[in-house]
């Protein structure tokens, strides 16, 4: 690590340990390419080996939580973490609607993939059963069934224009359509590790699903760590470029979404590695100066990935890293319905003023590239003076119900 970076990082730490700040507020103070240690502010002693059986949390864009289950070999009590940004608090349950699970003598409870959330606020988390928590309530809800495929180190992610959760293990794709409440199966014999590890990660910029990875153990050097697809939303799936490192949810790189770019992420002990879904392509990102691995997340609205690094039985920080947005890119985008409102910027590009418009929004937010907000308008419309603004990129949100649109905006001089 350069001496500069690493004073920056060490004065930031010193910082934080002094003036605590929220997750939130540590992301909007982090230079595109920076990477940041932030301690947890909770007790998780004697839960490590649940997060070493694990890969993904899910980021809730409803209520702004960090959501996660886990279990592991040692300590076999299910636990739940939940970080609500919002309040800055971290909450440690074990009390949970299938504790009993907890008391099996053999086989995986672990976690891997299984936590996904989608747009309305409703965390999903699969092991035997399908099982639903609403993040607004706190409330736990009826379960629906498991995918049947028998396989608990698999992936499952949203995919809102399938309308439905998607499960990937073991070479095979399912769907549990929300209008049916059913599984389906949309293919099998997808190329990717064929016994467990398997990752998932959904794009809503491209609107498609990047899938594969894990691992067969008797194939040599697992290759099959290296097989991603894109599965686009209708259900078509493409064998993508070798990717340039083992790709998994233990002991190898991470999948995560990039919210500044539209890229898929992968992070692994020693590097950061670029994938462009549609043109792809890899990119070499440089150094990991974290060595992140045990749990990742994005979070696209703050324009973070996440990390929680594993120590030897205890869980304490947060890694984050905020990835370098490409020029014209949409940053912070979020999972929008096709129902939702349509965000409307005239004239764009535009020399100084423009207007705003996104029918059934509750507010309109404008950052710059570096996710700083430079302007808020409440309701549908607005009026922007950006006036002794810098030309250059700018980020329109829009918030309503359905959800959140993001457009880039064009200032030019």
């Amino acid at each position: 690590m350069p001496t500069r970076q690493l004073a920056v990082t060490l004065i930031a730490l010193l910082a934080f340990s002094l003036f605590p700040l929220s997750l939130k507020d540590a992301a909007a103070s982090m230079a595109p390419g920076q990477w940041l240690t932030i301690p947890m502010r909770i007790d998780t002693v004697g839960a490590g080996d649940i997060y070493a059986f694990a890969s993904d949390a899910a980021w809730d864009q409803v209520t702004h939580q960090i959501l996660f289950i886990g279990a592991g070999y040692s300590h076999r009590i299910w636990n739940f973490l939940r970080y609500e940004s919002q309040s800055d608090r971290w909450f440690h349950d074990f009390n949970l609607p299938f504790d009993s699970m907890s008391a099996q003598p053999s086989g995986s409870t672990h976690s891997y993939g299984n936590c996904a959330t989608d747009t309305s606020g409703i965390f999903y988390f699969h092991y035997d059963s399908l099982y639903r928590f609403n993040t607004t309530t706190k409330k736990w809800l009826s379960s629906f069934p498991n995918n049947g495929l028998n396989n608990r180190a698999g992936s499952l992610k949203y995919f809102p224009e399938m309308n439905g959760m998607v499960y990937v293990a073991m070479g095979t794709v399912r769907l549990f359509d929300f209008s049916t409440h059913a599984w389906r199966t949309l293919a099998t014999h997808v190329p990717m590790g064929m016994d467990l590890h398997n990752v998932a990660q959904y794009d809503p910029l491209y609107h498609c699903m990047i899938l594969g990875g894990g691992q067969t153990y008797d194939s040599a050097a697992f290759y099959d760590n290296y097989y991603l697809n894109r599965m686009d939303a209708n259900g078509k799936i493409t064998l993508l470029a070798r990717a340039p490192v083992a790709i998994g949810c233990n002991g190898v790189a991470h999948l995560v979404y990039d919210g500044a770019t539209g890229n898929m992420l992968a992070v692994g002990a020693d590097s950061v590695y670029s994938l462009d879904p549609i043109a792809n392509t890899w990119t070499n990102l440089g150094h990991n100066t974290a060595a992140p691995g045990g749990v990742s997340f994005s979070i696209p609205e703050y324009g973070v990935a996440g990390f929680m690094p594993l120590t030897t039985y205890q869980f304490r920080n947060l890694v984050l890293y905020k990835p370098v947005p490409k020029a014209g890119s949409i940053m912070n985008i979020r999972f929008a319905s096709h129902a939702g409102p349509v965000l409307m910027a005239v004239p764009n590009p535009f020399r100084g003023r423009l207007s705003l418009s996104a029918p059934g929004a509750t507010k309109i937010e404008i950052f710059n590239t570096l996710g700083a907000r430079v302007a808020v308008f409440q309701g549908e419309a607005a009026a922007w003076n950006a006036e002794g603004l810098s030309a250059g990129a700018y980020f329109a949100r829009a918030f309503s119900s359905a959800g959140v649109l993001t457009k880039t905006l064009c200032l030019s001089r």
